[in-house]
């Protein structure tokens, strides 16, 4: 059957419509495609920059050998879940408290500020064997520390290795727990005096050291600390000054095996999970 010119028109006109029609119907349907994609995997959810750490050390050879800050700087740099660590030191051989208020740069140091925390650890006898001056001059100290704007920390340290000469001294108390009882009393005196905190490694290594199978902690000189010794230092450092715990980052040092450094980490975290020993 032959169609009008004009039917011809109309149904070429009515065709039109419907492929426009059809293509904004593909277009919106597209669009709803693209709209119901599901969504990127979200990202983890950034650092807490503002909880990161700036410690300055002060202190002598405990500190310096095996370089204790830097540990405490890799443990919380191996657990992203904690706050970051920079560290700096002021750490001579055999320096006093007073030395440190007095000539070894540390005043000024700490007086520059930007520091959130500042560790102060005396000569590793001075506590006992000094302890009007140890006293005074651990005040002197958190008083600065304060007026800079950090957290005063102390750093408990711990008794010589059982049989050494020290023991002979009168202010020894004549045995390693006696030695450490007084240590520890001089280092909560000193913490309550100055507003600060204390740092127990002192107890972290007495328990380490009546355990059935000790770690070595000591160095040949029975005073300065092994790789082990360093690193249960560190781990309570890092627990204490992170409130995370260390059980589980995974660090390496030379000379210590895995599961030495789990079981120091365990130690480590036991102590400071328990408050203090009053003595």
């Amino acid at each position: 059957m032959h169609r009008s010119p004009i039917a011809r028109r109309f149904a070429a006109l009515v065709t039109a419509c419907v492929l426009v029609l059809g293509f904004a119907r593909v277009a919106s349907s597209e669009r709803f495609l693209l709209a119901q994609d599901p969504p990127k995997p979200a990202t983890s959810a950034p650092r807490d920059e503002k909880r990161d750490l700036r410690v300055l050390f002060v202190g002598n050879s405990y500190c310096y050998v095996n370089d204790l800050p830097a540990l405490v700087r890799e443990l919380a740099s191996a657990n992203p879940r904690g706050p970051q660590i920079a560290v700096e030191s002021v750490t001579p051989g055999g320096a006093l408290l007073k030395q440190h208020f007095e000539s070894t740069g540390a005043l000024e140091k700490i007086r520059a500020g930007g520091w959130t925390h500042v560790v102060l650890q005396g000569q590793s006898l001075e506590p006992i064997m000094h302890p009007d001056d140890f006293q005074l001059y651990a005040k002197k100290l958190s008083e600065e520390i304060e007026k800079a704007g950090a957290k005063v920390v102390f750093y408990q340290t711990w008794a010589r290795r059982e049989g050494a000469s020290e023991y002979a001294e009168p202010w020894s108390g004549g045995t390693p727990k006696k030695m450490q009882a007084g240590l520890d009393a001089a280092y909560a005196k000193a913490a309550s005096a100055g507003h600060g905190r204390v740092v127990r490694v002192g107890d972290a290594w007495a328990a380490a050291l009546a355990e059935k199978k000790p770690p070595a902690l000591f160095a040949d000189d029975g005073s300065h600390p092994s790789q082990a010794g360093t690193f249960l230092a560190a781990c309570v450092f890092y627990e204490e000054l992170a409130g995370e715990s260390c059980v589980g980052i995974a660090v390496k040092r030379e000379g210590v095996s895995e599961q030495e450094a789990a079981q120091l980490q365990k130690l480590a975290h036991g102590v400071v999970a328990k408050p203090p020993v009053a003595h």
